[in-house]
């Protein structure tokens, strides 16, 4: 990840199907409910699944673009139809989209 990026990702619960397993791009801050938002340093992206579904990870969203205009966010699930929780959105969170994802954002961030 090119510097000038802050990547968390937000941990929520995963289905059956899927299990527990390595997912997104590398962060090196995981949030799960209840944990705050730290500082963070450049612009902030913040990656989760589903985000649409889960009532904590919109109050952080809410909060974090009220906070710190210019951050997004991105959604490695299935977004809401009305994608209000997804600036971009992968339809999928295995390794190797989370590969192409950072791929993206340093390229995104070269431009800039």
């Amino acid at each position: 990840m090119q510097p000038g990026h802050t990547v968390v990702a937000l941990e929520t619960g995963v289905n059956m199907a899927v299990g527990a397993a390595p997912w997104g791009p590398a962060a090196g801050i995981r949030l799960t409910e209840g944990d705050p938002l730290p500082a963070v340093h450049g612009q902030l992206v913040l990656v989760g699944r589903d985000n649409h579904r889960h009532a904590w990870v919109r109050r952080l969203v809410d909060t974090a673009r009220f906070d710190r205009p210019g951050m997004i966010v991105i959604d490695m699930g299935w977004p809401g139809d009305d994608r209000e929780y997804a600036d971009v959105a992968t339809f999928g969170a295995s390794r190797h989209v989370g590969l192409a994802l950072e791929q993206w954002l340093a390229t995104v961030r070269g431009q800039s």
